[in-house]
């Protein structure tokens, strides 16, 4: 496999992306974990929407999305208000700002996009107080923006450059592999429910 990927790639690109594949392992594990506990606290039960991997891949590729289109909040691209973005607080508030009306918009559209072809209710969220929709609210958004802007600033780059300067290719097929089952597993979820 080594061999293989060396063939396609440079060595810098391969250790940069099994880098983001190791991160977004990682974010996917700790995705798990925030649901998990969630669940429990508000419901009573423990429930991994289907999945057998204790990972929830959608926590782990969001945050690749956010990185790649947001940057970071010591580093953010910032597509709005950038004329105000002067000093590092307004920096970091215009970088919460955006990743906040990111998770707004994109957790509704999934929740629709379920139940369109699905006909499940994933989540609902008409208890919690500021709720826009069944699927999104003013209080999960701040919440998941929160760990958002933690996760990134203080774990995905510091992993991501530790990771990035390592020999990671040595352990090419173990990621890939564990990439391979979290994505198969968050399919088989998703193809489940649209069948049954």
């Amino acid at each position: 496999m080594k061999q293989l990927i060396a063939s396609v790639l440079p060595l810098d690109m391969i250790r940069k992306i099994l880098a983001l594949c190791v991160v977004c392992l990682l974010a996917s594990f700790l995705g798990f974990m925030v649901e998990t506990i969630w669940i429990a606290l508000r419901h009573g039960y423990i429930d991994n929407r289907g999945m057998h991997m204790p990972m929830l891949l959608g926590y782990g590729l969001a945050n690749l999305v956010i990185f790649f289109l947001f940057g970071t909040p010591d580093h953010p691209k910032i597509y709005f208000f950038s004329e105000y973005a002067t000093g590092d607080t307004a920096r970091h508030f215009l970088y919460i700002a955006q990743v906040f009306v990111f998770i707004t918009v994109c957790e509704s559209l999934f929740g629709n996009l379920i139940y369109h072809f699905c006909h499940v209710e994933w989540w609902n969220y008409n208890s919690i107080p500021l709720h826009i929709g069944q699927y999104t609210s003013i209080p999960t958004s701040i919440g998941f923006t929160a760990c958002i802007y933690l996760y990134i600033n203080e774990f995905f780059v510091p992993i991501y450059n530790h990771l990035s300067g390592i020999e990671l290719e040595r352990y090419s097929t173990i990621i890939l592999l564990l990439c391979l089952f979290a994505l198969t597993d968050c399919a088989y979820s998703l193809l489940f429910m649209y069948k049954h």
